[in-house]
């Protein structure tokens, strides 16, 4: 009996689009142009050398008239002014390539996906002390190149320092602000990415249900077997309606419980036994305790279809596939090899299914290994299922 959910055949998967008109490719492409382009916005030289010395000369004038500063103790008031300016050009720009570079330094180590809290305290800490070591460094040198009184430039001090501070808020203010807003987007985009991917496994689901050769196969095998042994029938008929209704139940879902996902292979597994007999052995060897574990919805289907679909099955090379769980709470499900001669260049399309599944849902990988001897394939288990993750019907 040949009963398959052709899941390796997929004709209107992104993998098999060109790339022009891939959508997963234009989207992820779209997110990297993104980071790209806002990148450059901010080590981009216009900005950098034009627009942060605006924006020290825009603060100096800005607090030049908010708060009234005396300048008769000063040698003039234009010839202070344009000083002033010169310092809070020098620090801008010293401020911000200085704490562009430290930030980035710090990126290495720590990024704002993972540790946000960590990764803010720890450029404000370090961005605050290379600031302040700027200004008044700034400070000294200028008041030794003018050859004026530190004593008497206590005024020029206390706006050059209040200029810098602002000024270190501003950039600080850019640089998080700019992090933030692209993690927003990364999240959109990864968003827009998972509805699509979704949608295309709502698709493949319901084009398996009316796969003309999966429902001729399952007429064939049916009345052959109404015919020859009626109680197998009527558990054949009883063992599809719940491979069906698993599938109408979980396709607006990203995770089910492996629990459902063990029942329906069961029963998927039945029909193969069906075609298989005794040439195809499966050992399923799941503890409970993991039944309320999450996984993604059709995910040892896939693996087992792939399994008997690139191998060879016979009573002289019978296929045997193990499903378990090791010690780091990955599920595996592994095969010896006996490849088919005839199959072609295999498109892998099945596990980058599930591949880029786990990536925009967990941000967790698959395991693929290959010996030559056996193909394993290991599957991270969920624990808790993400808040945005839809479970339910």
């Amino acid at each position: 009996m040949n009963v398959k959910f052709e899941m390796g055949n997929r004709k209107l998967l992104p993998d098999d689009l060109p790339a022009e008109t891939n959508p997963a490719i234009t989207n992820m492409k779209s997110y990297r142009n993104f980071i790209r382009d806002n990148k450059s916005f901010l080590y981009d030289r216009s900005f950098r050398f034009v627009g942060i010395p605006i924006i020290g000369i825009f603060v100096y004038l800005v607090i030049l008239v908010t708060i009234p500063v005396k300048f008769d103790t000063m040698y003039s008031f234009w010839p202070h002014v344009l000083g002033d300016i010169l310092i809070a050009v020098s620090i801008s720009i010293l401020v911000w390539e200085g704490n562009l570079v430290i930030n980035k330094e710090i990126d290495k180590h720590l990024d704002w996906y993972t540790q946000p809290k960590k990764r803010l305290v720890y450029q404000i800490v370090f961005n605050t002390v290379y600031t302040v070591t700027v200004i008044l460094g700034t400070i000294l040198i200028y008041m030794r190149i003018i050859n004026y009184p530190l004593e008497a430039a206590i005024p020029f001090i206390k706006i050059t320092i209040l200029i810098g501070v602002v000024i270190f808020l501003l950039i600080d203010a850019i640089y998080i602000g700019y992090h933030f807003f692209r993690q927003w987007e990364k999240s959109r985009f990864e968003s827009e990415e998972l509805k699509r991917q979704h949608l295309q496994s709502q698709f493949d689901a319901l084009k398996n249900q009316v796969n003309p050769h999966f429902l001729f196969n399952s007429l064939n095998a049916l009345t052959t077997l109404i015919s020859e042994d009626q109680k197998l029938a009527e558990e054949f008929v009883q063992r599809i309606a719940s491979v069906y209704r698993y599938v109408l139940q979980n396709k607006d879902k990203e995770l089910v419980e492996l629990e459902e996902e063990i029942n329906f292979i069961k029963a998927f597994l039945f029909l193969q036994s069906i075609r298989f007999a005794e040439n195809l052995t499966v050992v399923l060897e799941v503890p409970q305790r993991f039944n309320r574990y999450f996984i993604a919805p059709l995910t040892l289907q896939m693996l087992v279809e792939n399994a008997i679909k690139h191998n060879v099955i016979s009573r002289e090379k019978p296929l045997k596939i193990d499903i378990c769980i090791d010690g780091n709470d990955m599920l595996i499900v592994r095969n010896n090899l006996q490849k088919k001669k005839n199959t072609g260049v295999s498109t892998g399309i099945g596990l980058t299914n599930i591949q880029q599944r786990y990536d925009l849902l967990v941000k967790k990988n698959i395991e693929i290994l290959n010996d030559n001897l056996n193909f394993t394939v290991k599957i991270p288990l969920i624990k808790e299922k993400p808040s945005y993750a839809n479970t339910d019907y």
